[in-house]
């Protein structure tokens, strides 16, 4: 029997909170009707809960711990005609073959409400917003949803809704966990885990969002455009490939929702029938945007509270009067730099994902040292060697103790000593005052 404890050593849920399904009585109309809400509980996940899940006793969502060891896909047929007929419907079934056709067999499939929830374990953790990336790529296009998140729920799967992966029909309770298939990440998506490939594609890896939100909108504008006309070519590119960009689609999957497109306007005979052309198209609008985000970001506004500070380096500086600006420029990018790593401690998926792609990051920040990669010190001064290195003479700069290993995505972190020299500066102006009063 499939129990609370084998869910946990299956799962590993977070459970700091949970949802549940509740019933609501509708008030005002004196109708009596109900309806039905998802609540979350702010308490801690416990196992009698989890067994009146499982027995189907009450609905209870689980949400996903930030480095996790299992993904689930939520296949939902919307129109309400997913289980009609006692049988999954062929909307069900299409989209299943879909995601068979890029995952191997699940783990466990369990029936749901108005479709299919597919899970599958895994032998190692992947940091949550790497792993959603990965699975977006491969199944992102079928319409279906990867359930739970950090943020997002699924159901517990009751154990009276377990079915075959293979008829989709109901199947044997499970006994123990080692029924469960469990995959090595490098079979679900080769080496694009690994933090060296992470690394290595970061710079170039467009920004993800759930487009799944955008669906409404998105299918509205094709609809507008179903079937295109001849001569529709640009009209559609510029509308679309837009939209897709910034709901945060892929260039691939952008390819393949327009390939639908087309295929679905026998009267179109335009350049995009050519699907080498509709690929080269597509990606010049994303190339388009991505040289606009690579752009170094320009400091519009200086922090005031770090002005006595710049100035007082500035003052003091071995450098040129010509360097001066982009001297100046560099210490206000380094500022902006450490604050905006202090701000995402507070985001654990975010800090989850550093940790992994740059070994040791968390530790580094614990022990109050910022990373200071080359990638962002060229970024800020081309020249920035001689200006970290009397940084580091004036005290504003403490090297970490930790290893250097660039090749392994281990940088140089350091202590940035702000605090300090603004003290220094108070008192240096303090002295200065006395001695006028004097």
């Amino acid at each position: 029997m499939f129990t609370a404890e084998m869910f946990l050593e299956a799962f590993k849920p977070y459970r700091g909170k949970y949802t549940r399904l509740c019933t609501v009585h509708a008030s005002g109309n004196g109708s009596g009707k109900t309806a039905h809400e998802w609540r979350t509980i702010s308490s801690y996940l416990i196992r009698p809960i989890i067994e009146e899940a499982i027995e189907g006793n009450m609905v209870i969502g689980w949400f996903q711990s930030t480095i996790p060891t299992t993904f689930g896909i939520d296949i939902d047929d919307h129109q309400g005609t997913g289980w009609c007929t006692g049988k999954s419907s062929s909307l069900l079934h299409r989209t299943y073959n879909g995601v068979r056709k890029t995952l191997p067999e699940p783990s466990l499939v369990v029936k749901s409400p108005r479709g299919l929830h597919l899970y599958y374990l895994m032998k190692e953790r992947i940091p949550w917003r790497i792993l959603e990336d990965l699975l977006r790529e491969k199944v992102g296009i079928l319409g279906c949803e990867i359930l739970p998140t950090p943020n997002r729920t699924l159901r517990i799967p009751c154990r009276k809704q377990f079915l075959d992966p293979d008829t989709l029909k109901p199947t044997n309770e499970l006994t123990e966990v080692s029924q469960l298939i469990s995959y090595h990440p490098i079979e679900l998506f080769e080496d694009r885990f690994l933090p060296e490939y992470v690394r290595s594609s970061s710079n170039g890896r467009y920004p993800r969002k759930n487009w799944q939100r955008y669906t409404e909108r998105i299918e509205s504008m094709e609809r507008q455009f179903s079937p295109m006309k001849p001569g529709s070519t640009n009209d559609v590119l510029n509308t679309l490939v837009p939209l897709y960009r910034n709901a945060g689609m892929s260039p691939q999957e952008a390819e393949e929702r327009l390939r639908m497109l087309i295929e679905q306007s026998p009267s179109y005979q335009g350049e995009l029938r050519n699907m080498r052309r509709l690929a080269q198209r597509i990606r010049s609008y994303y190339q388009r945007e991505m040289r606009q985000q690579g752009k170094t970001p320009k400091i519009v506004q200086k922090n005031p509270a770090y002005a006595p500070f710049i100035d007082m380096l500035l003052d003091q500086s071995p450098f040129a009067s010509q360097r001066r600006s982009a001297v100046e420029r560099f210490l206000y990018s380094m500022i902006n730099w450490c604050e905006w790593h202090d701000r995402i401690l507070d985001d654990p998926i975010r800090v989850s994902e550093l940790d992994y792609t740059y070994p040791y990051y968390r530790k580094n920040r614990k022990g109050g040292y910022y990373p200071l990669p080359t990638s962002f010190l060229k970024r800020a001064n081309s020249r920035y060697h001689s200006i970290v290195k009397w940084l580091k003479c004036v005290g504003v700069l403490e090297e970490s103790p930790y290893t250097y290993v660039p090749r392994c995505g281990i940088c140089k972190y350091y202590k940035v000593h702000l605090e300090k020299c603004i003290n220094i500066y108070k008192e240096q102006n303090k002295q200065i005052i006395l001695l006028g009063n004097g």
